[in-house]
């Protein structure tokens, strides 16, 4: 944090940037993973929704929770990891 004359410590826009964006990145991830679940529960647990268009939207939706995940968890380690190893 930096100070002023008055010896009162202001928090920066560099002072946020370790813990900003992993925050924001898992709000994301818990969002998406979420709605995606609820489509794979909906369309597996209700037998009148399981059509080819609807497989295809269940795939569709795996592989967008495997992406945040990978994608997430990347973005959370890498901003992180960088204000720990080398801050500054």
């Amino acid at each position: 944090m930096a100070g002023d004359k008055s010896g009162q410590a202001h928090i920066t826009p560099k002072d946020c940037e370790g813990w900003t964006i992993p925050c924001i990145t898992g709000l994301i991830m818990l969002v998406g993973l979420a709605g995606n679940s609820i489509v794979l529960a909906v369309i597996r647990f209700n037998s009148s929704l399981q059509t080819l268009t609807n497989f295809m939207i269940c795939h569709l939706a795996a592989v967008d929770s495997l992406c945040l995940i990978f994608w997430g968890t990347f973005l959370i380690l890498h901003f992180g990891l960088k204000s720990v190893v080398a801050p500054g």
